[in-house]
Order: C-alpha cells, then sequence, then structure tokens
C-alpha cells in the first residue's frame, strides 16, 4: 500500500509559511472612525478619537492618538501653539518647554519668549555694569556719561574688571584695552604691548599683571598708587581709591602703597598665605589659601566686618565702601547698604562684585547676571534678549 502525505499550512500558525495579506487576527472597528484598536485607534469607543484627528489643547482628551492633549507635530510630548499648547516650535523637536536654553544664538529653546543670556564673569563699577558672555564678548549697561558703556570694544576676552567711570579688559590674545574716563590717563597710558593675565580697575588708577608675575600701574599718581608698584612677582593686584595692593609670589605675602589715611596701606597683615586682595576707596580685604578673609582700613560703614568671618570664601570683590564675596555657594556682601547693596538674592552663586551703591552675582545654575540695589542708571538692569519669531531684539 502507498501512502500519501499532504501538508497543510494555514496562514499565521508556527507550522507554515505566513501568506501575504492574510492575518488570523481580525481588525475590528468598533466605533467606526476607520481605525481599529491595533491600527493604533487608542479609543475604539470614541468615534472623534483616531489617529490624525483634530485634538483641541485644554480638554485633557488625546483625539489624535498622540498621547498628548492638542496636537504634537514633532512628538516632543508637548502639544503646539498652534492647536493651544505651550510648544512655540511644534516642527522642532528640541524644541519645547523643558529644553535647554542656549545662550546667545537668537533661538528660544524653553519656549520662555527670551534667549537666554549667560555670562562668564562680571563687574560693577560706580554707575555701570560690565560683563562678558559665554561667547567671550563684553556687554555693558548703566550710566555712559563718559563713554564706559558705549566704548566697550568688540573682539573676545577672557577677563573683565570696571573701574569708578572707566574699565579695562584682557582679550583673549592676552591683550590689554581700556575705556571710558581718561581724566588720569586710565586709558591712554594702558600698556599698549604685553601678555596680561590680570587687570584691575581702581577709582581712577589701574593695574595689570602680565604672564611672568610682573605687575604695571597707570592713571592717577597723587598719592604714590602708581608709582610705588613693586617689583618683585605677584599672583594677584588691586587698585582702590588712592592705594594700590598685591599678593607676593611664591609666599602670598600682602604689599600695599600709596594713600594710608586710614592705615589702608600700614595695616596689611604680616603673614603670608594669601590668594587674593580687593580693595574699596579706603579699605582693603586679604583673601588667604584657606578662604578665610582679613580686612583693615576705614571700618566706618562695616567695611571690615565680613557677613561671615569664618568662610571659607571662593572670591571676594570691592568697590567703594562695601564687598561681595561666595561663600558655601551663597552671595554675602558687608559694609555700606544704603540703597539695598548688601541685600543679595537667595540664590547660589558662582560670583558675586560689588559697585558703588549695587552688586550684582552669576548665578550657579543657569550663569545669569542678578544686580540688586540702586538702578537709578540702569546699572542693575541687566539685559534681556525677547524673541520675536526666531530672533532676539539687541540687547546693548
Amino acid at each position: 500500500m502507498r501512502w500519501l502525505t499532504i501538508g497543510l499550512f494555514v496562514a499565521g500558525c508556527g507550522g507554515g509559511p505566513e501568506i501575504p495579506g492574510t492575518s488570523t487576527t481580525l481588525a475590528v472597528d468598533a466605533d467606526g472612525d476607520g481605525y481599529a484598536s491595533s491600527e493604533g485607534d487608542c479609543d475604539d469607543d470614541n468615534a472623534l478619537a483616531f489617529p490624525g484627528a483634530a485634538d483641541a489643547f485644554g480638554d485633557d482628551i488625546d483625539t489624535n492618538c498622540d498621547q498628548v492633549d492638542g496636537e504634537d507635530y514633532d512628538r516632543d510630548g508637548y502639544a503646539g501653539t498652534l492647536s493651544g499648547g505651550v510648544d512655540c516650535d511644534d516642527e522642532n523637536n528640541e524644541i519645547n518647554p523643558e529644553a535647554a536654553d542656549i545662550g546667545w544664538n537668537g533661538v528660544d529653546e524653553d519656549c520662555d519668549h527670551f534667549d537666554i543670556l549667560d555670562w562668564k564673569a562680571v563687574s560693577a563699577g560706580e554707575g555701570h555694569t560690565c560683563a562678558i558672555s559665554t561667547i567671550d564678548e563684553i556687554v555693558c549697561w548703566g550710566n555712559d556719561d563718559v563713554g564706559q558703556v558705549s566704548q566697550a570694544p568688540k573682539g573676545k576676552f577672557t577677563a573683565i574688571d570696571a573701574g569708578k567711570e572707566f574699565n579695562c579688559a584682557i582679550g583673549t590674545d592676552l591683550s590689554l584695552t581700556c575705556w571710558g574716563d581718561d581724566r588720569f590717563g586710565m586709558v591712554s597710558q594702558a600698556p599698549a604691548t604685553g601678555s596680561w593675565v590680570q587687570v584691575s580697575a581702581g577709582h581712577e588708577h589701574a593695574c595689570a599683571i602680565n604672564n611672568t608675575g610682573h605687575a604695571d600701574c597707570w592713571g592717577n599718581d597723587a598719592d604714590g598708587q602708581v608709582a610705588g608698584t613693586i617689583s618683585s612677582p605677584v599672583i594677584s593686584i588691586a587698585a582702590g581709591g588712592g592705594h594700590t595692593c598685591a599678593v607676593t609670589s611664591p609666599d602670598g605675602f600682602i604689599d600695599c602703597w600709596g594713600n594710608d589715611d586710614e592705615a589702608q596701606v600700614g595695616l596689611a597683615p604680616s603673614l603670608g598665605d594669601y590668594l587674593a586682595v580687593a580693595l574699596g576707596d579706603m579699605h582693603s580685604c586679604g583673601m588667604r589659601e584657606d578662604g578665610s578673609l582679613y580686612c583693615w582700613g576705614l571700618g566706618n560703614f562695616g567695611q571690615l566686618e565680613p557677613a561671615d568671618s569664618a568662610g571659607p570664601y571662593n572670591g571676594i570683590n570691592s568697590s567703594d565702601n562695601h564687598t561681595c564675596g561666595v561663600e558655601f555657594g551663597r552671595a554675602e556682601c558687608w559694609g555700606v547698604n544704603t540703597d539695598a547693596q548688601l541685600t543679595a538674592p537667595k540664590d547660589q552663586f558662582a560670583s558675586a562684585v560689588a559697585g558703588w551703591s549695587h552688586s550684582c552675582g552669576i548665578k550657579s545654575s543657569d550663569r545669569t547676571i542678578v544686580c540688586w540695589g540702586e538702578t537709578n542708571q540702569g546699572q542693575s538692569d541687566v539685559p534681556v534678549a525677547p524673541i520675536s519669531g526666531t530672533t532676539t531684539t539687541q540687547y546693548e
């Protein structure tokens, strides 16, 4: 007897190949909207809900089945503004309210109607403020009666310091540039050559350190604040009202010269281990290697009394009659408080600086600048960049 073997192949069974166009699961469109649950219909009991349906924002109903209330064309989890949502560019999934805003590019990545302006450095003068952006450009604002704002140089910069009514900055090529008030040669007498690593602008004179540790000062020398410049190598220098101080290398001693009416020179500490020095009109402060502080000179407004003398501080900056520093991420200021220049916001700061009647700091979280105190000349009005479409307004 001969046996005949017949192989039966049923589509969808594991025992044979699948026949194109057939399925063992029937697509059931319960609500008759043209889409079954297996085809992406997220609510097959509602004929108004299916992939591609119009989805109005605000009713908490996902009628187009994209898992978002409203129409999310770029699938970033946020409905676009055209459907009433909050995504300001629903064709770009890198732009939405939770995106990180990239500074200075003219684009509103986080949909807050502004391009973030983030900064590397800030310095405050008498009635003006200057800062270096994260794209290394200088922006100044406030009083401009001698060009201390409008004459800010173009180019790329790494350091800046604001004096009373003038400023000095170091370029990425280590060149030195000053602008603003030039009554005593603070601008025109600045070194034209050399490679500079630090600069300090005082009331009417300025000083800088080159890449070999040599210090040079220029400007008003009525009290010997320029002529007395020491020849030994230094790691930090500061120009005050009529005096100058520097930290010598390698032992960290503080050497001061110039006006000593309030012992702002004569009472400089005799021990070493200092890293930095900051000067006001007639007071001085030094920061040791362990972040502790010592201040001397005129103290009629509390200039010699740090907010928490224990520290440690990671930087200090003085101006006329007050000083600011950062202690455990907090901006702390002490001295004269006629315009609330000591009342720092309760943010975490990377740096804090003192002007005459205002203070400013760079926030650690997003590198934006906050200023507090007097604003009668716009010195505390930090620039913003409102977005109109995808471009910024001029921020100067």
